[in-house]
């Protein structure tokens, strides 16, 4: 008899797409292959719906064929779509939603609920460069967020510096993207 090779492949087709050999993911998961299964509902999440939602909606945009209506965005998933307005007005709304979190730290107030007050509110940004891109914001927010603190301007390390943690450490609990 002939014997038959099983491979399973694990990956999430909606993250950012690979590149080179990586791609070969992709091109599986468009054929026509037995096997593809697309998991429906979404765990990592599961406490951010209108992220989940917004997530969606994107994907689904992105997805729609060409000449194909996008869907609609539904107004109340709880996420605000705004054109951008450039890097001042976003930063000083982000400082502002902020503010309980700000309060908290300059009390004096556990690390846990400082953390808990800035993660109410987040900037999402679709590009790295550009008026109202990562950079952009993230010295505009920096600045501002500097200036309520008190600290000297174009400090590095300051209280109320968001930072993201780009190598897991388990020794320190620390994971990728927290």
């Amino acid at each position: 008899g002939e014997q038959r090779l099983r491979v399973l492949v694990r990956r999430d087709r909606d993250q950012l797409a690979s590149v080179e050999a990586g791609a070969v993911f992709a091109e599986a998961c468009a054929s026509r292959l037995d096997g593809v299964v697309r998991l429906q509902r979404n765990y990592r999440q599961a406490d951010a719906p209108a992220l989940t939602k917004l997530a969606a909606w994107l994907r689904d945009r992105c997805l729609a064929s060409s000449g194909a209506a996008a869907p609609p965005f539904d107004p109340q998933a709880g996420v605000e779509c705004r054109a951008p307005a450039g890097a001042g007005p976003i930063a000083a709304q982000a400082v502002a939603a902020w503010e309980p979190a700000l309060a908290a730290l300059t009390a004096g107030e556990p690390a846990a609920a400082v953390i808990a007050a800035f993660e109410r509110h987040r900037v999402l940004c679709a590009m790295r460069d550009g008026p109202t891109g990562v950079l952009a914001l993230n010295d505009a927010i920096a600045a501002r967020v500097r200036r309520r603190v008190g600290a000297r301007p174009g400090a590095v390390w300051y209280p109320g510096r968001i930072v993201i943690v780009t190598r897991n450490r388990p020794e320190l609990g620390l994971s990728n993207g927290d």
